[in-house]
């Protein structure tokens, strides 16, 4: 019976949860589960039982993440997330985490008590809908690229001549790699694509449908690759090449790529510790943004998907099409 059942702690719980080997997450969705882990037990303590999860405990949570410092970890090693979310508090000029930021973070506790729920441990969920106001409307919280940013990107050195395509990609010189970071702007430029879904192509999915050369953004791989993920079961589809991105030489380069006996498109990209290539691709991008004096608030590698569409739009391409194109 309930009353002779033995009082789970939390923390014994969560790591039942993270543990699951029915979720299949990916290594980022993983890690940020972590992080909502480790501050869940650092606020409401690893020995609280499950079944005692109360809304207070909840709002407790929710109190610590209004004020909680941006890498609260690496600024304030010895406070705990309580602590260095009074110091922000009660101190000016310390930069503190978004509310969407903070909202993601109660979104994944809040999942993991359904499946506290689900595995019949709590009764209800106690942190359902709690979250901050956030101003900032989903549609603006990027921006695209404008005209000067898109001409300092591909002005750059990598794209006119640079030393090297390693650590002299920013220096003009007589080299033109096509390298990672050469050729993943420009496709996402040119399809719109997640950075995800670009750092993952195989070889193989360049590949012509209907006689169109295209990109396969697929989460099934033809050589037997198993790194590959997929935001939602809509984003598997197929874009057609742009012919710029033919005429500076993709085909041949995947060629090249086919006959080396690779199986990834991209293997020169850095692995991040979480086995994720976008993650490590992505510090390189905000650098070279900053290198190239393309950097600006509110833009990123998602900022080419916003260009994308926008183009969409002004060619009227019909909004069917342009959702299936996005994925």
């Amino acid at each position: 019976t309930a009353a002779t059942r033995p009082r789970l702690p939390l923390s014994e719980a969560y790591r039942r949860y993270i543990d699951d080997p029915t979720r299949d997450w990916s290594p980022s969705t993983r890690e940020a589960y972590e992080t909502s882990r480790k501050l869940a037990i650092a606020v409401m303590g690893s020995n609280l039982p499950i079944e005692s999860i109360s809304r207070g405990h909840c709002r407790d949570v929710l109190d610590v993440l209004r004020f909680l410092p941006r890498n609260a970890a690496k600024l304030f090693p010895k406070l705990s997330p309580r602590e260095a979310s009074q110091r922000a508090k009660d101190q000016t000029g310390i930069k503190i985490i978004s509310p969407s930021n903070a909202n993601a973070l109660m979104s994944n506790l809040s999942s993991f008590l359904n499946w506290a729920v689900n595995e019949e441990l709590l009764l209800r969920n106690p942190a359902r809908g709690l979250r901050l106001p956030d101003a900032v409307a989903k549609r603006d919280k990027r921006l695209p690229f404008d005209e000067d940013q898109l001409r300092n990107i591909f002005n750059a050195p990598l794209y006119r001549g640079c030393v090297d395509g390693a650590r002299g990609y920013n220096k003009v010189g007589d080299a033109h790699p096509r390298n990672a970071r050469f050729w993943i702007p420009l496709i996402g430029l040119f399809t719109g694509a997640r950075l995800g879904e670009i750092c993952q192509l195989d070889v193989t999915d360049i590949r012509h449908v209907e006689g169109v050369p295209c990109f396969a953004i697929t989460q099934r791989s033809l050589n037997g690759s198993d790194d590959k993920r997929l935001k939602t079961g809509a984003s598997d589809r197929a874009i057609p090449i742009h012919p710029t991105l033919i005429e500076c030489g993709l085909l041949s380069f995947t060629s090249e790529r086919r006959r080396s006996g690779e199986t990834k498109l991209f293997s020169d990209i850095e692995i991040s510790p979480t086995a994720s290539r976008s993650v490590a691709f992505s510090k390189w991008f905000t650098q070279f943004l900053r290198a190239s004096r393309a950097q600006r608030e509110r833009t990123c590698f998602h900022s080419f998907r916003h260009n994308f569409r926008d183009e969409l739009r002004a060619a009227r391409i019909d909004h069917d099409i342009a959702m299936v194109l996005g994925g």
